[in-house]
């Protein structure tokens, strides 16, 4: 048996996902959808449960700082 050196571009690295363990998307979508009302379905879509992603859409619609995105994100992550 061969061993593969390459890594798994699926695999995502421990908190690069929302909720514990990454959560349910489709349940989580709709916590963000309340929090952030204003983002769309498509850049919901474009998050995809992605922590960074969330925080990167914070920024460009609502003008955070990067620090304030990553503490809101948190926060709502420890709530969910």
């Amino acid at each position: 048996m061969r061993a593969s050196c390459e890594g798994n571009p699926s695999k995502k690295e421990a908190g690069d996902e929302l909720g514990p363990g990454g959560g349910d998307w489709k349940q989580l979508r709709g916590k963000v959808r309340e929090k952030w009302g204003e983002l769309t379905d498509d850049e919901l879509d474009e998050i995809a449960g992605r922590r960074d992603q969330l925080v990167g859409k914070l920024q460009e619609r609502f003008g955070y700082e990067r620090d304030q995105a990553e503490r809101e994100v948190d926060e709502f992550a420890r709530a969910w």
